[in-house]
């Protein structure tokens, strides 16, 4: 819903094959009258990096993220 107040996007990515998650991420938004504001996080699997030539730990990245309302495509991502 675009006009929401508070909004949680998320997704994942499975591996049928191997029966295991690689990748899950999640941004919960919060929309003012001129303002969004969120906090997001990302998680990769330890087992997903190592076989791709990777670290064998599992992967992990928060974030802040700002944005004018008026200016929807212009974000201020905080964070790694």
């Amino acid at each position: 819903m675009p006009d929401a107040k508070v909004s949680l996007e998320g997704y994942s990515r499975y591996d049928f094959e191997e029966g295991l998650f690689q990748e899950q991420a999640f941004l919960l938004a919060m929309r003012s009258d001129c303002v969004g504001y969120g906090i997001g996080a990302k998680w990769i699997s330890g087992d997903y990096l190592e076989a791709t030539g990777g670290e064998e730990e599992d992967d992990w990245t928060v974030w802040v993220q700002l944005w004018l309302l008026a200016f929807p495509n212009s974000q201020l991502n905080l964070g790694q």
